[in-house]
């Protein structure tokens, strides 16, 4: 006996599919405009998301512009109060100097003359001329 081969077989029937060909275009066509439409939404996505990117971008480079500058401001104002700090330390070292000096001066020309003043009454002293001339001079002159 012939060897049958089993499986299922389909019947040539020789017709053309049953589908109208109108049909046919408009599925193409719907699946052609879906697929235009889907492409074009991912366009302006992505459009968007580089904006925004860039938006973003700007927005970081700004506030880093902004702490920057408060940095430095703060700086500034440090050395600022640094300077003012060293100008008085050495404003009332100067003060001092000159101070001792006139002392100094003072009890030297006492000894000249033979006078001998009590160290309180020389600091008294120096203490009055130190205001007296404080109150005749200009504030911003030593």
């Amino acid at each position: 006996a012939p060897v049958v081969k089993r499986g299922v077989r389909f019947a040539e029937d020789g017709k053309d599919d049953q589908i109208p060909l109108g049909y046919v275009l408009r599925i193409k066509k719907r699946r052609e405009e879906k697929a235009k439409f889907l492409r074009e939404e991912r366009e302006k996505r992505e459009l968007e998301e580089g904006r925004r990117a860039r938006e973003d971008k700007r927005m970081r480079e700004e506030e880093h512009r902004l702490w920057d500058a408060q940095v430095r401001k703060q700086e500034e104002e440090h050395k600022a109060r640094e300077l003012h700090k060293k100008k008085m330390e050495e404003e009332r070292r100067q003060q001092s100097y000159a101070a001792e000096l006139q002392a100094s001066r003072t009890r030297r020309d006492a000894s000249r003359a033979g006078h001998i003043s009590s160290s309180s009454s020389l600091v008294r002293d120096i203490e009055r001329d130190r205001s007296a001339s404080r109150d005749t001079r200009p504030s911003g002159l030593p």
